[in-house]
């Protein structure tokens, strides 16, 4: 169930979105059958699957990191796997649950079992939660924040996009690291999770500059930036709305490097000419050739880009856009 999910889930939603279903509600609680009501009712629900449908391993968790609050919860279900279909479970590292078809200890059996099956934990104690599948050892870990925790930042910023049907229809990528933001996007519905991350400084600290945040007025696009001449211009640009501070990074030297202890950050754009082609928008129009900008340390998904026709913003020496810590802090406990 990662960026690629699963056939089956594709097919209903299509269903359900020419039928008139709701389609903000995320896609896996229709697959689970419930109604968009129940999806969104009182504290918010999260999914988080357990299949195939993994980069670098057999088994794994989707998202394998959920960031919630208080209170949320989360339901766990299997999904078809295309190439495995044996038993598995959800089991807490420190032994406070072990679920399958329900939890040992409150009426039901946590032991490995093949699909389908489903059940939901309610997380009230802010913190880390760790748990793994105790037959493929697949792991993963949620942070439960509380309210005060929930509105400031975490050091890594986490990539989104914004789609719907499947990944030829994409009008948004979206990078975060508010606590709030991550919480909220979580929760599924139109925006993904898309593997992709970074390091930022929370706030000011030597050597670094805030990194400008923005929103196309038209296409919906997001654009980051901490060099003033860009974030002066945008600013008296009436087609982009300026959203504040996101988070601060370094910029190369004058030999366009990155200073010790950082690593580089590229900046990618699609010209407004490459996928995606027709990214929907909310009355059912198209839009073509939404211009689009990704953000990325890692340097094959920069060359990857750059094959496929994205031009790359920053140093022409050596591609640098900016300059982020190294190496990747995990999230604050």
């Amino acid at each position: 169930m990662g960026p690629v999910r699963f056939a089956a889930a594709l097919l209903v939603v299509v269903a359900l979105e020419a039928s008139g279903a709701d389609p903000s509600c995320d896609k896996n609680h229709y697959i689970l059958g419930w109604t968009c009501a129940e999806a969104k009712a009182g504290p918010a629900n999260h999914l988080v699957g357990l299949g195939d449908d993994c980069a670098t391993r057999t088994l794994c968790f989707y998202p394998d990191r959920l960031t919630i609050k208080a209170g949320d919860s989360v339901t766990f279900f299997p999904y078809d796997s295309n190439d495995f279909s044996g038993i598995r479970n959800v089991a807490a590292d420190d032994g406070s649950f072990r679920c399958a078809n329900g939890c040992d200890g409150e009426g039901g059996n946590g032991a490995p079992a093949g699909p389908p099956w489903q059940f939901t934990r309610t997380f009230n104690t802010p913190g880390i939660v760790a748990y793994h599948d105790e037959v493929s050892r697949a792991s993963a870990i949620i942070e439960v924040l509380d309210d005060a925790d929930a509105s400031v930042q975490a050091p890594v910023a986490i990539e989104y996009i914004y789609r719907r049907g499947d990944f030829r229809n994409v009008s948004s990528y979206f990078v975060t690291s508010f606590r709030e933001e991550i919480a909220s996007l979580d929760v599924g519905g139109l925006w993904w999770r898309t593997g992709e991350s970074f390091n930022v400084w929370t706030a000011p600290a030597s050597g670094t500059l805030p990194a400008c945040r923005f929103v196309d007025k038209v296409y919906g696009g997001h654009f980051y930036t901490p060099y003033p001449s860009e974030c002066v211009g945008l600013k008296a640009n009436e087609g982009w709305q300026y959203e504040g501070t996101a988070f601060h990074l370094q910029v190369p030297d004058a030999s366009g490097n990155c200073p010790a202890g950082t690593t580089t950050l590229f900046r990618l754009y699609n010209g407004s000419r490459l996928h995606p082609v027709q990214p929907f928008q909310s009355n059912g129009t198209f839009y073509t050739h939404a211009p689009l900008h990704r953000y990325t340390t890692r340097v094959e998904l920069f060359d990857q880009a750059r094959a496929e026709g994205w031009e790359f913003e920053g140093d022409s020496r050596t591609f640098a856009f900016a300059c982020v810590a190294a190496p990747a802090p995990p999230l604050a406990r």
